[in-house]
């Protein structure tokens, strides 16, 4: 599949799934912004990226944070209008297995919860405007995509 003259955002997108995710956009031909609340991890990526040749740029922004998240928007319309959402950040607290807890990991999860809401609920925008759709991962998965 082409998407040639879309623009998709990547929130985790500085490392892991976010990064090669964001590589594979960029190798089908779409403008990528690669959200993370790393942001200097983020334009590393983004600079690696644009050795692909199509537009690339990170944008810091904590995806629990409202705030955040909409200035995020604002920032990649401001880019190109967004085709593409991939929400596919996490947290991750790395408690050694014996340390778990039910609480702290409730936690983390309502964080994890919150922020593929939010970010997928941007999707709402995007399946307005007649030219996307939710794309609804299997069981397993958490991360909703809303595509072109």
């Amino acid at each position: 599949m082409r998407l040639d003259g879309k623009t998709a955002f990547v929130t985790g997108g500085a490392r892991g799934i976010g990064k090669s995710v964001a590589a594979a956009l960029c190798e089908a031909g779409s403008n990528v912004a690669v959200v993370d609340v790393d942001y200097q991890g983020g334009g590393k990526t983004a600079s690696e990226l644009q050795t692909l040749g199509t537009g690339v740029i990170a944008v810091s922004c904590d995806v629990t944070d409202q705030d955040q998240v909409n200035q995020m928007v604002r920032t990649i319309g401001a880019f190109r209008k967004p085709d593409v959402a991939f929400c596919n950040a996490g947290i991750c607290t790395n408690y050694p297995a014996e340390e778990m807890t039910l609480s702290n990991g409730k936690s983390d999860r309502r964080e994890f919860d919150w922020s593929v809401f939010d970010c997928a609920g941007r999707g709402k925008q995007m399946i307005q405007q007649g030219e996307a759709r939710l794309s609804r991962p299997p069981p397993q998965c958490a991360a909703p995509t809303v595509r072109a």
